[in-house]
């Protein structure tokens, strides 16, 4: 769930670890650019605004950062399924979880990652270098927006078609 730079780039290593049938969920119309990339690279994208998920899958990952969002992956998440919370949880809503307790006899694992170890930055790297051979320039497409040190703030001006900003540091 999620098409910001973090559910991007678990696309991403999730089909250069084989998966063929990823399912991307997001709140952009179907011709955005964020729908277009995780087409282009062969997964579905599905509008939540105006498409509703129905289907359970086995394996969620939770990129949004949203606590209703993080409940809806749970919600999906079929029997001997792995959910993956990436998100960073600030809305600080309560939500009720009470529903899904059945759940737990269904053998469902629930784990968040907020960090990484060197190994982990190690594949990250590895992995971004295979996804270059993999899917050419798509990665380099995550990167909405590139501005010089001065113009840092527009960086973090947001809009709906931003994915990822970068801030170009140039030598002295």
């Amino acid at each position: 769930m999620g098409a910001g730079p973090i559910g991007m780039l678990a696309l991403m290593v999730m089909r250069l670890r084989g998966f063929t049938d990823v399912t991307v969920t997001a709140t952009r119309p179907y011709d955005s650019l964020k729908a277009k990339l995780v087409r282009e690279i062969g997964a579905t994208y599905v509008n939540t605004n105006v498409d509703q998920v129905s289907e359970d899958f086995d394996i969620v990952i939770e990129a949004t950062g949203s606590t209703s969002a993080a409940y809806e992956a749970l919600r999906h998440l079929g029997a001997n399924g792995v959910a993956v919370l990436l998100g960073i949880y600030l809305d600080s809503r309560n939500v009720n979880i009470g529903p899904l307790l059945d759940d737990w006899r269904r053998n469902k694992l629930i784990i968040g990652a907020t960090n990484a170890s060197i190994r982990a930055f190690e594949m990250g790297v590895s992995d971004l270098v295979k996804a270059r051979f993999e899917f050419g320039d798509w990665i380099r497409k995550l990167i909405t927006k590139e501005v010089t040190l001065d113009e840092y703030e527009y960086a973090y001006n947001w809009g709906h078609e931003d994915i990822k900003s970068v801030i170009q540091i140039r030598s002295l």
